[in-house]
């Protein structure tokens, strides 16, 4: 019987939010955006899936950070398969 996906089965965030750049075989970051004012503190804003690229935008942008504090994770590489090594391949 062949694999069969369950019905709630998402696809992979595979764009940057950001600069909708393609993210299969490069780093891919979960970005959290918590907002800093008194009365929202702590309180979850937006969750962005970025590159390396427009997370270091993010992180250096100091209004950004005055605003917003920021948390981050590196996701899994997308595209890479099993074989996490490329030098190891397997023999027919």
């Amino acid at each position: 019987m062949p694999y069969s996906r369950p019905p709630y089965y998402k696809p992979p965030r595979d764009t940057c939010s950001i600069c909708h750049k393609s993210l299969y075989g490069e780093d891919r970051y979960r970005v959290r955006l918590y907002l800093r004012a008194e009365p929202y503190k702590d309180l979850e804003y937006k969750i962005l899936v970025v590159c390396s690229t427009c997370l270091a935008r993010l992180r250096a942008n100091p209004t950004l950070t005055r605003l917003l504090k920021i948390r981050y994770r590196k996701m899994p590489t997308l595209g890479r398969g099993k074989n996490k090594n490329p030098r190891i391949r397997r023999r027919i």
